[in-house]
């Protein structure tokens, strides 16, 4: 089940400054948008050590908003070598996360419509 973003951790980066809350919105929008295709073309190509790294970079934005079953997704993904996950479940983790983005992107947009 999906939980709300939980902002406070944005709020206590931007020390409470409204405009800076939008910018780092703004951010997480565009990586909302750019990382789930570029995962799963990297999943398609078979790229998995490019597909590890972009799954850490995305946790680490994803950190910040209280997201944690789609942080547990991205951490899975990226730790997909160690714990000898098949092709098939790396596969359903980046499904997965492709649509916990598409969720949180939805609730991002909502947030920045009432902030603007």
């Amino acid at each position: 089940m999906h939980k709300p973003l939980d902002l406070s951790h944005f709020y206590d980066i931007a020390e409470g400054n409204e405009d800076f809350v939008k910018k780092l919105l703004l951010i997480l929008q565009k990586n909302l948008h750019e990382y789930p295709p570029q995962m799963q073309s990297l999943f398609d190509k078979k790229s998995m050590l490019a597909l590890r790294e972009l799954a850490h970079k995305f946790k680490s934005c994803i950190a910040y908003t209280g997201a944690d079953e789609f942080n547990k997704l991205l951490v899975a993904i990226e730790t997909s070598e160690v714990d000898n996950l098949s092709e098939v479940q790396i596969g359903l983790l980046v499904r997965k996360a492709s649509e916990q983005a598409q969720l949180l992107a939805t609730e991002v947009a909502d947030l920045l419509a009432k902030k603007a």
